[in-house]
């Protein structure tokens, strides 16, 4: 059975485990052995983006090794559950040890370059296809009923999504015809890295609408930053937290009044527009597309 390397990401270890495992989950349902390469640490990129290129080729360094070891020994990419490590990889490796004078780690890290992907970039190009076709997801026993917004007026303040309706789409009573489960609307956050560095568009977005029942609703600031940008949300966190709050208040809204859920390929983004809606009583859902889609797999034979 083919190979591949998974390249967890620090934020999908620490924060995120479901996200990982749900990962783990299509890369074996598109027939792939899943390999986590041993000695994979970080890409490099927090310590690279504030300047320390010394440190983060350092870093960057053990997790070359994990991968570049992987490579050669059969994988045949690298896949990695976040658009923003895939871009560091990608774009930003070689630069960085050239910069602090290892050309012979910086011709390795474009071998690596060359065989890494997006997970969802992965699905939609090398994997095309692979995939078993997607079934409505079970109730997820998890999930609690959100309390209604006591914010959301109804008048026209806020955007709603109304069962059913024109080009909005919107959560329907049933999505799909009857099959039960649980139908879902969601806004779909488009990462920085992903879209504008690694000019990956259409991928996630078709990899929602192969799940049945998800819908995804019209979000005028889904291309708009979450404003975490790594340490630029330490760095400036008034300005990181406002960012976060400009693109809440547009979330799109149930009959209900309540925002629906928020889906990205990057777990830092979800991370950060969790934790202001937390801090501002959004009561919003958010999810990796990994979780999204994992949870429609079909069960095993």
């Amino acid at each position: 059975m083919p190979r591949v390397a998974l390249f967890v990401t620090c934020v999908v270890d620490a924060f995120a485990p479901d996200a990982g495992v749900a990962t783990v989950k299509l890369l074996r349902a598109a027939g792939r052995t899943v390999e986590v390469p041993d000695g994979q640490t970080c890409c490099g990129q927090p310590a690279a983006n504030a300047g320390f290129a010394a440190d983060a080729a350092r870093v960057a360094a053990t997790t070359l090794e994990a991968l570049d070891g992987a490579l050669v020994a059969g994988a045949e990419a690298v896949v990695v559950p976040s658009g923003s490590c895939t871009t560091m990889i990608r774009r930003f490796w070689a630069d960085l040890f050239r910069q602090v004078g290892d050309s012979e780690r910086a011709e390795r890290a474009l071998a690596v370059a060359a065989h890494t992907f997006e997970l969802t970039e992965w699905l939609a190009g090398p994997a095309a296809g692979a995939l078993p076709a997607l079934v409505h997801p079970p109730v997820d026993p998890r999930r609690e009923p959100r309390p209604p917004d006591p914010a959301a007026t109804g008048d026209g303040s806020r955007r709603d999504v109304h069962d059913g309706s024109g080009d909005q789409g919107g959560r329907s009573s049933d999505p799909d015809g009857g099959r039960g489960g649980e139908p879902t609307s969601v806004a779909w956050h488009r990462g920085c890295h992903l879209h504008r560095e690694l000019g990956v568009t259409d991928a996630p977005g078709d990899l929602l609408a192969s799940v049945p029942g998800c819908r995804v609703v019209d979000w005028p600031d889904e291309e708009r930053c979450c404003g975490f940008g790594g340490s630029f949300s330490v760095k400036l966190p008034e300005v990181a937290e406002a960012m976060a709050d400009q693109k809440l208040a547009s979330l799109p809204r149930s009959d209900d009044g309540t925002p629906v859920e928020i889906v990205s390929t990057d777990a830092s983004c979800l991370l950060h527009l969790r934790a202001r809606a937390e801090a501002t009583g959004v009561p919003v859902r958010v999810r990796h597309v990994a979780e999204v889609a994992a949870a429609a797999l079909p069960p095993p034979a």
